[in-house]
């Protein structure tokens, strides 16, 4: 595993394939990155999962057929596919930053050789980039000011 710090000039500059941001509120880059995203990021985190119509719900009681609850999810990571707005194929939004087992095993799934992640303020990624990533991946580390 390869890993570099970046700054504020190369940040934006094309080299990783996932991008790895705090929410907009967090971050100067994220609100930054949201903005050239067409607020896409905003829009995805405010989505809320609709739910089940009265109808559906009748209908499923004159049957006694059970389905599970709706699908819901307090807090879930959200993947952007930003297609061609930033130099990144992928922009993962972490439902925590404090998880770090969560946000190893989708950054493994991911299978991605090159990362880059905008950590929020005040948040250390030391134990990230020391923790079981893959020996070929590379992790760029942009610095938390911005310019």
């Amino acid at each position: 595993m390869t890993t570099s710090s970046l700054s504020s000039v190369q940040a934006l500059q094309p080299g990783a394939e996932i991008w790895v941001i705090p929410p907009p509120a967090e971050s100067a880059w994220a609100a930054r990155i949201d903005w050239y995203l067409n607020f896409q990021i905003s829009r995805g985190l405010a989505s809320k999962p609709s739910s089940r119509s009265s109808v559906i719900e009748k209908l499923l009681s004159n049957i006694k057929w059970t389905l599970p609850l709706d699908f819901k999810v307090d807090h879930a990571s959200l993947l952007i596919a930003p297609m061609g707005r930033v130099p990144a194929n992928w922009i993962l939004i972490p439902e925590a930053w404090n998880n770090e087992e969560h946000l190893l095993r989708q950054l493994k799934d991911l299978k991605s050789a090159k990362i880059r992640i905008f950590p929020p303020a005040g948040v250390s990624v030391d134990r990230l980039i020391r923790s079981a990533l893959a020996d070929d991946m590379t992790v760029e580390i942009v610095s938390q000011t911005e310019r």
